[in-house]
């Protein structure tokens, strides 16, 4: 199967994470069958949940077909799995690995755009300093290609001196812009469009 482009996979996960934030009990059927996303995908999404300790298994159901030992955990049935929200994390899906642990590409991308709709005016260096925390260092190369494709997608206009402005016309929403650098592209997650392509 190929892999879904970026922003298609995030599209996925912010309707996901939409749909639990408004069904905090729930099962995987209930988001496949509101949403149409395809049930592996929910599936992987929920498991990354879970292990970031955002969603929480309640007590399973075991399928009466099998007559094993309820003590073997690969007997169990999970068809009829209720999951619940414990950790709402506001309006932005959390991006997680498979693992759990927080995504940095997806945590860079949050940060930089929140920085820059705050501080308006600023140096590829001084994004790089205002977007880092202590836990998710940022290097001045994902900076500047952010700042890079953003500009040509028509949200920072390049002023003297190697600065950059934030354009308030193009406050589309709280999500980030997703930069596809296979394909050359930017992707407005609240507009749902592709702002810019390299054509050539």
């Amino acid at each position: 199967m190929s892999r879904l482009p970026a922003h298609k996979a995030r599209q996925n996960r912010q309707e996901i994470w939409q749909f639990i934030r408004k069904n905090p009990l729930f099962k995987i059927a209930d988001i496949t069958n509101a949403t149409l996303i395809h049930h592996g995908t929910i599936s992987t999404y929920i498991f990354s949940l879970c292990n970031a300790g955002i969603v929480d298994r309640t007590q399973p159901k075991y399928s009466r077909n099998r007559r094993r030992k309820r003590n073997m955990i690969h007997e169990k049935s999970y068809s009829d799995q209720v999951y619940k929200l414990v950790k709402d994390k506001g309006h932005t899906a959390p991006t997680v690995t498979r693992d759990g642990s927080p995504s940095l590409v997806g945590r860079h991308r949050n940060n930089m755009w929140r920085t820059m709709r705050m501080i308006k005016n600023f140096s590829t260096r001084e994004l790089q300093i205002y977007a880092s925390t202590e836990d998710c260092q940022m290097s001045i190369d994902t900076a500047r290609l952010y700042i890079s494709m953003l500009a040509k997608a028509g949200y920072l206009k390049k002023l003297p001196n190697y600065r950059y402005q934030f354009l308030p016309v193009m406050h589309t929403g709280p999500l980030p812009p997703i930069v596809q650098t296979g394909r050359r592209s930017v992707f407005d997650q609240n507009l749902g469009k592709i702002m810019w392509e390299k054509t050539t």
